[in-house]
């Protein structure tokens, strides 16, 4: 398998020049060692059936790949009765014209000792706290590692939402696609007109496959009529929010509006939801 690694500055390590705003200086080194848990064990990637894996194709003795073996420490060390000169990867940055890092294709496999190697530094890498693996949360990470395979399979699933999106968003009313605005953004829609609420929300759909899957499931969401009640009373300031969340008439409703519809639906609410409908009709009538 091949993949890449590329890596993942900070905007504010940030500079500019020639007028384009650049986020690391070209060659840029980064090291990335191996870290322990809380049970003083290394953090390899390796389960035990990769390190007995890994030690027949590289010749190396049981336990040599273990998360207690000195082979993971990151300077020379003894393992094995033999002087270590350590374990750690090494990336360097090369920026295109762009300032972008287009960065470095690892291949994985059995063909050669080296495709070994690397299959042990992926499998290290996937699980590194400086390493984000396949676009995964990691706000601390300072490099990106992809699988090319997943990358190309991903970006076919985006393509399929996209047209999913584009295909209901086309069914939409001008009313409706108002309300989506009021819910995705918070805002009113009142003052816009229709031009402008179409090109912010196919804007929106261009955004990213997160904001895609937004839409699709807000348009597939039964609730969202009340979610959309429920904005409007706080935009006309009969909801309130504070540090506490979303509140009505002195009583909390929830930090979100997903949690403000679950709340008001229960049944137990029943008395307050009344008295928030009649508060959403008084408002439609002003």
């Amino acid at each position: 398998m091949k993949y890449r690694l590329k890596s993942s500055p900070k905007s504010s390590w940030g500079f500019v020049k020639g007028g384009k705003k650049y986020t690391q200086f070209d060659k840029t080194k980064y090291r990335i060692v191996a870290y322990k848990d809380m049970s003083n064990n290394f953090i390899t990637g390796l389960s035990k059936d990769d390190e007995k894996y890994f030690e027949e194709k590289l010749g190396k003795p049981i336990g040599y790949f273990s998360a207690r073996s000195n082979f993971w420490y990151d300077s020379p060390i003894d393992c094995f009765g033999e002087m270590h000169p350590g374990f750690w990867f090494d990336y360097e940055a090369n920026l295109d014209t762009e300032g972008k890092d287009q960065g470095k294709i690892i291949e994985t496999g059995e063909a050669d000792i080296d495709e070994i190697w690397n299959d042990l530094k992926i499998k290290f890498l996937m699980v590194n706290p400086s390493v984000a693996y396949n676009n995964s949360n990691n706000a601390q990470a300072m490099l990106e590692l992809s699988s090319l395979a997943e990358v190309s399979k991903q970006k076919v699933e985006n393509r399929r939402h996209k047209a999913e999106a584009y295909s209901k968003y086309l069914t939409l009313t001008p009313e409706d696609k108002r309300k989506y605005f009021t819910v995705i953004t918070g805002k009113s829609a009142a003052n816009l007109l229709d031009n402008a609420i179409d090109e912010r929300l196919t804007d929106y759909i261009e955004g990213s496959p997160t904001q895609v899957d937004t839409l699709v499931a807000l348009i597939n969401d039964p609730s969202v009529d009340e979610k959309y009640k429920y904005n409007q009373l706080f935009l006309a300031g009969n909801i309130i929010k504070d540090n506490n969340g979303y509140k009505f008439n002195g009583i909390q409703l929830g930090f979100t509006f997903d949690e403000v519809y679950k709340f008001l639906k229960d049944k137990k609410n029943q008395e307050l939801k009344d008295l928030v409908s009649k508060a959403y009709d008084k408002m439609l009538t002003v």
